[in-house]
């Protein structure tokens, strides 16, 4: 994918996700999601869905790209399963062929890079330990 597709990749999940581009950026497994994207929907869909988000993205101001994305993305099927599957991946670090059953996780980096965790205000087990005597803290307020 060239850079102008990634940048739409980037911004469309940032949509998608609630995430800003930091953020997605930090999880440092965007380039195997892009991969991941592209392989399994396929160059036509992917093509598709990023000059839609395009359009979007350029016409509508902020406070109404949500209304553009549920009409012209999620009312159309191959476009709104395209979406899912993006929104997933960020999610889960899984690549969803049938939700919810057909899964596979991408890798153990993207499994632990999942913005779950963030979402949650937890971490992967196992993975990225929150520290000697976090046991004893409070859970993170959600304020």
């Amino acid at each position: 994918m060239d850079e102008k597709g990634i940048e739409a990749f980037y911004a469309l999940s940032c949509e998608l996700t609630g995430f800003d581009r930091v953020e997605l950026d930090g999880t440092g497994v965007g380039n195997i999601y892009v991969e991941q994207v592209t392989k399994n929907i396929g160059p036509d869909t992917v093509a598709t869905l990023f000059r839609v988000w395009s359009d979007i993205e350029n016409r509508c101001p902020q406070g109404q790209r949500e209304r553009e994305i549920a009409e012209r993305i999620f009312d159309e099927p191959e476009l709104r399963a395209a979406a899912e599957r993006i929104v997933m991946l960020w999610y889960t670090g899984s690549w969803y062929y049938v939700p919810p059953f057909d899964t596979q996780v991408v890798s153990a980096e993207t499994y632990i890079e999942g913005l779950m965790w963030k979402a949650i205000r937890s971490h992967p087990i196992a993975a990225k330990a929150q520290g000697y005597g976090a046991w004893a803290l409070p859970p993170p307020s959600a304020a």
